[in-house]
Formats: structure tokens, sequence, C-alpha cells
């Protein structure tokens, strides 16, 4: 078969490198929906050369080249496989649990070296085909699993439409013939969608909030009372925080609306109630030294607070410190 292997970007498809800031989901206020793209390109094949036998020869060759000589196992799976195809607009829907790349039984040889190998897969179609017949395939979606997937380039996964039979292309014999010609004959079964950045946002869950957020004396960090509909007198609030040991100082306070919250208990802090200053009475201090790493604190309101937060809502304003997650327990 022609090696007509057009490369598209590298994929980092199932596992994105990290960099930046996180984003969050959860169940914060403004989180964005995902999405169901397909993971495939919509490949057309428009057929030059008649199918011979039974439906069930006429198949989909998806491969990928084996990228070195060495002993590694690059076996791939596509578990939960979802495929579609049309034949002249009308849609066969293909399902398979798993799609198993394996070494061609034939061990056909790349004709650049004797050393690298085809893996095939072929699900078949299920249609027979006449010349001037068009016939599209598309992935859908499908977890990429097995050892090959960190030690094969996914872009080299291409996909062809061949018929098996014994007569297949009119020669009596031949292992398969290819039905679409040209440059139609391969085509990169992932699309560009299936990329992942190297600067991808990592999706984390923070709870209550949309977002991680710095504390700010003059912009709070809130969460809607909305979110605290369910919560009892034996509920706590409990935050998880980064401190800045940077900063000058760190310190916060808990309010709902303009109403400062203090009449509680609280576990990982300790609120000032006997300063003579406006300011720093019922502040709230950190009981863990500064540190990068994550460290939680919670408090549970008093009767009068949660009809308060149940009101108002509940949020947090402060120095020294970045909020990154809020959650009702």
């Amino acid at each position: 078969m022609k090696k007509a292997l057009n490369k598209i970007m590298t994929l980092a498809a199932m596992t994105a490198m990290v960099a930046g800031l996180t984003a969050c989901s959860g169940s914060g206020e403004d989180e964005n929906n995902s999405t169901s793209d397909p993971i495939g390109n919509l490949l057309e094949f428009p057929i030059t050369t008649a199918s011979a036998g039974t439906g069930d020869q006429v198949v989909f060759c998806l491969k990928y080249d084996k990228p070195t000589d060495d002993t590694s196992d690059e076996s791939i799976k596509i578990k939960d496989a979802v495929m579609t195809a049309t034949v002249n607009g009308v849609e066969v829907e293909m399902s398979s649990s798993t799609l198993t790349f394996a070494l061609d039984e034939y061990g056909a040889k790349f004709e650049e070296s004797q050393n690298l190998k085809e893996y095939k897969v072929k699900p078949s179609l299920n249609q027979t085909l006449s010349v001037g017949d068009t016939v599209t395939f598309q992935l859908i979606s499908g977890e990429i699993t097995g050892a090959g997937k960190n030690v094969v380039d996914l872009s080299s996964i291409v996909v062809a439409l061949i018929d098996t039979n014994q007569n297949a292309g009119g020669v009596e014999n031949s292992y398969y013939a290819e039905l679409s010609a040209s440059e139609h004959e391969y085509q990169a079964l992932l699309n560009s969608n299936a990329q992942a950045s190297e600067e991808e946002e990592e999706v984390v869950d923070c709870g209550l909030i949309s977002s991680e957020a710095t504390l700010d004396w003059g912009t709070a960090v809130s969460v809607s009372a909305d979110k605290f509909a369910t919560a009892t007198a034996e509920s706590k609030i409990t935050v998880t925080y980064i401190t800045d040991g940077t900063s000058d100082y760190q310190k916060f306070k808990m309010l709902s609306g303009t109403t400062e919250l203090y009449a509680g208990s609280g576990s990982g802090i300790t609120i000032d109630l006997t300063s003579e200053s406006a300011d720093d009475l019922h502040g709230v201090s950190f009981e863990t030294a500064p540190s990068a790493t994550p460290a939680n604190f919670s408090y549970t309101p008093s009767a009068d607070e949660w009809t308060a937060i149940k009101t108002d809502g509940f949020k947090l304003i402060g120095h020294g410190a970045t909020i990154t997650k809020i959650v009702l327990e």
C-alpha cells in the first residue's frame, strides 16, 4: 500500500502538560460546561474502485507506525470507541467496545526501513460499494489506552477504505484493494481539537467558588446565599487556602453582607474578640505558619449567622493568602 502519511501536529490527546494557574470546575458559579466534540476528523472517501465481495469485507483500515525497532510495547486500544459512517449521505452507526491495534499478521514492512512495521485494526462498514459512491467516517468518542499511547506518535494513526475480498480490485488472490484512490487513500484519524496545548489549564474543583482568588480588603471572595440552602445547624464551611509567606501579614474577616461573622466556632483559625480597634476586632488569623502547601480551616456559624448567610451569602476579605476552595460540609 502507498504510504502517503500527512502528519498532523503531535497529539497529547489524553495527557496534557500543565502550566500556569488552574481553572476550577464543580459547583462554583459561572462554571463552563465541557464539550462533546468528536475527537476524530470527518473523513471523506469518494469510491473509485467498486467492492468485490460481501459488505463485511469492506473495512476501514486504521493503522499507525511502529516508532522504533526496540522491544517497547506499542499496542494501542481505543476503549468505548464510537464511530459513525455514511454511504451517500445515509448514516451507518458503528460501535465497538474496544479497537485494538495489533501487529499485522503478515508482518508488512515499511519501505524506508526493515525494522518498522504496521499495526492495524479493521472495523467493518458492512456495505457493498460502487464507483461514484461517497463514504464518510468519523471517530466520535473513545479513550486511548494501552502501553503504546505514550510511545507511539498518535498523529500517525491514519485511515484508508479497503476491500479484503480475494478478488478485490479485480485481481484474484490479492490481499486487498484500496477503494478510494489518491489523496483520499490515507487520512488522519484524530483532529486538532483533540490536541492538548502545552499550557493548557488544569481543571480542578474549587467547590462553591468559580476560581481561585487572592484575599483583598476591597474585593470579597463571595458565595451566594442559595449555595447554603441545605445547611443545618451542624453544617460547617470549610475553606482551603495558601498563605503568602512574602506578605507582611496574613489576616482576614468573614462576613454575610456587611455583618461580620465571629459568634460561631472555628477550627484552624483564631478570631480576635477583644481588640479595641474596629479594624482588628473580629479579625481572623490562620493557625498554620505561612506555607505554599494548601491548608484548611472550618467555621460553623451560629444560628443567627446561618440565617444571615442564607439571606445574604458568605464572603471573605483580607490580605496575605489565596483562597482555592470553599465547601459546605
